[in-house]
């Protein structure tokens, strides 16, 4: 352990201790003329998970949102093809925590999440694949669908599985 390199030393005395250290982060699909990346960063610790959605753009990155105490299940990113606007939803284990966002990356201005509602909603179709039968449970609205069912009932939850499935992640 001696020649081990500090970070690895540090993570395994902690480990040691009992402590829990997780991370990890989702790249989502570049914007459309290729200048920008959206990237769900998670930190988990022994008592809690914590996120934030990060615009890297160059050398400039601009936190889009965070949240604290709680765990992702679902996330999803959607560009206008002109590559200035961005919508972003993450949805969490608890409620409390989704976040809904609309930026423009021009202005670099946050916009009312009305103002990429359509744009999100054909970006879950898309990449999920959804067919009007998935969407049925959930009253045809792809967005509704990325919330999923009500937390804590037990019922099945599409988009969280495929989520998983797509970013090959383990909860």
């Amino acid at each position: 352990m001696r020649n081990a390199p500090a970070a690895f030393r540090f993570c395994a005395v902690l480990g040691l201790l009992g402590f829990a250290i997780g991370c990890s982060s989702t790249r989502f699909p570049r914007s459309p003329d290729g200048q920008a990346e959206v990237v769900l960063e998670e930190r988990c610790g022994l008592s809690d998970c914590n996120f934030e959605l990060v615009l890297h753009e160059g050398w400039r990155s601009t936190q889009l949102g965070t949240s604290r105490g709680n765990i992702v299940k679902f996330s999803q990113v959607a560009w206008s093809p002109d590559s200035r606007l961005l919508g972003a939803y993450v949805g969490t284990v608890f409620s409390y925590g989704d976040i809904w966002i609309a930026y423009d990356s021009k202005t670099r201005r946050f916009l009312q999440f009305e103002a990429v509602a359509d744009m999100r909603r054909r970006s879950i179709r898309i990449t999920y694949q959804l067919q009007p039968g998935d969407l049925t449970p959930f009253g045809g609205d792809p967005l509704k669908w990325a919330q999923g069912n009500e937390r804590g009932r037990g019922d099945p939850d599409p988009a969280g599985e495929a989520f998983r499935r797509k970013y090959a992640r383990e909860y």
